[in-house]
């Protein structure tokens, strides 16, 4: 696919800086919040010299994040995309045969878009999904 084939672009021009998709966007994620704006996305990976296009870049930031809706994305949701190897691994939930699971999708979609409108840091938020606030704090 066309995603693919730009992902694999990215990463070939990632590893030839020496950078994982990890270090460079971490590097430009809006300060302390663990977010990227599509802003941000498109200027970055421009500035790799990719020869996409603005629109591919757009394409590609809400095919990363799973929606067309939003204009900020968590951090973790770019990498994830940039990362993932194989069918079904971007920008979504598979039921481990590549297949999507439109419910789960609905309801992820719906906490990223509420995540991204917050504007608080993405581990505070993850924090108060824990009941006692500290369940996964020392993986973070």
């Amino acid at each position: 696919s066309r995603h693919a084939t730009l992902i694999r672009s990215v990463r070939r021009r990632l590893d030839a800086q020496g950078e994982s998709p990890s270090d460079f966007f971490r590097a430009r994620a809006l300060a302390g919040q663990g977010l990227i704006s599509r802003e941000d996305f498109i200027a970055s990976l421009s500035s790799l010299g990719l020869g996409a296009t603005v629109s591919e870049l757009m394409d590609l930031f809400s095919f990363a994040i799973g929606s067309h809706e939003r204009d900020t994305a968590v951090v973790d949701e770019i990498i994830l995309a940039l990362e993932s190897s194989g069918q079904g691994g971007f920008g979504g939930s598979s039921n481990g045969f590549g297949v999507p699971l439109p419910e789960a999708e609905r309801v992820i979609g719906r906490v990223r878009s509420a995540v991204g409108r917050s504007g608080r840091p993405f581990d505070e938020i993850f924090r108060g999904f824990c009941r006692s606030g500290t369940g996964m704090q020392g993986l973070m």
